[in-house]
């Protein structure tokens, strides 16, 4: 796809599992400085290759627990190239958080930032949370901030990732590329997305990525391109994909697209319950999987969880399970391939169940 992170050649580099490498040896027990200037992992966006130095780095267990950094990325003009690295987590064009137990707490507002202002490009970092009363704003030029406001990159790894705050101003969100490893992306309050030159979502991974579980209790919306989705799957692994109460909107109505599931992506269980609302297309297709998808549940006021959209499966996309309870979808379900059911773009589920006034309308 268009956004991807590239390794440069450098002396220190990163290896799958975020392990970090100086001088041919892995760096993942004791404490390692590297006072003199390294060439760190470059990055790539649709408009070309970045690169980037780490500057007077300390480094503990395959993570950069403190030191600076010099990022440019093409393409794209910073503020600020500049950065601090603390935890693993790269901070630079306006972002800045604290330590707090080992992980970063993000509790003021910036704005502006073009470009991976938040961002683990090498090794291993710990959570991060952007919290309650926070808003971050991304700038809407080239890149509108290139690869995520918040973005794990090639071979990198994180923890758990968690918005309580607001994401706004910028086409890309939370971002996680190439081979990343991230424990958790938890949304409980606002990420809302811009539309710039149709490369657009909320929560994006692609490129072997793997997830463990991706949670949304809080709201999604605005303009997701149809080749991203609000929350877009390209060849990545998740565990749960869990929309818990919480509301993805897409700013097209039922004709938008919220959900994309796609490249040979793996979702081993995806659940809408508590009163979730999704409004906008669900796309599952080329040969990706679902192992089991569960509809249903009402909150505590009463609200049904609720699809207003279809739910679309094309180019051998598959559900192995799909289980309405308590659960409504306006706009039916589409499953499209060659009419003689036996070639390759066949699309599958393989198993339906409705209870307790559960409907499927379209």
């Amino acid at each position: 796809m268009a956004l991807s992170s590239q390794m440069a050649v450098a002396d220190i580099t990163a290896q799958a599992g975020g392990e970090i490498l100086y001088n041919g040896s892995i760096v993942n027990t004791g404490t390692t400085f590297i006072n003199q200037n390294e060439i760190m992992k470059g990055t790539s966006v649709s408009s070309g290759r970045s690169s980037g130095t780490i500057l007077n780095a300390t480094i503990v267990n395959g993570t950069i627990v403190n030191g600076t950094s010099h990022v440019i990325t093409a393409g794209v003009s910073a503020s600020n190239d500049q950065g601090t690295i603390i935890n693993g987590w790269n901070f630079r064009d306006g972002a800045a958080g604290t330590s707090v137990n080992g992980g970063i707490v993000i509790g003021s507002n910036f704005g502006g930032s073009k470009s991976m202002p938040i961002s683990v490009l090498i090794g291993k970092a710990g959570d991060l949370l952007i919290d309650s009363g926070v808003t971050i704003t991304g700038t809407g030029t080239n890149g509108a901030v290139s690869n995520g406001v918040v973005f794990v990159g090639l071979n990198a790894q994180a923890g758990i990732i968690t918005n309580k705050g607001t994401i706004t101003g910028g086409n890309k969100n939370i971002a996680v590329g190439n081979n990343g490893i991230v424990k958790a992306i938890i949304n409980e309050g606002v990420i809302n997305v811009e539309n710039f030159q149709n490369d657009n979502f909320g929560i994006m991974a692609w490129g072997g990525t793997n997830i463990q579980t991706i949670i949304n209790k809080g709201t999604i919306s605005g303009e997701a391109s149809a080749s991203r989705g609000l929350i877009g799957l390209s060849g990545s692994t998740v565990g749960t994909l869990l929309l818990d109460g919480g509301v993805l909107r897409h700013a097209d109505g039922s004709g938008g697209q919220a959900i994309l599931i796609y490249g040979s992506s793996n979702v081993d269980n995806f659940t809408i319950t508590n009163g979730a609302s999704i409004t906008g297309n669900t796309d599952i297709k080329n040969t990706s999987n679902i192992g089991t998808m569960v509809i249903g549940g009402a909150n505590n006021s009463g609200t049904t969880t609720q699809i207003t959209g279809n739910l679309n499966l094309t180019e051998r996309g598959y559900i192995d399970t799909l289980s309405l309870n308590q659960g409504t979808i306006t706009g039916g379900i589409s499953l499209t391939g060659n009419a003689n059911g036996t070639d390759t773009n066949t699309a599958t589920i393989g198993e339906i169940t409705l209870a307790n006034n559960s409907t499927i309308t379209g």
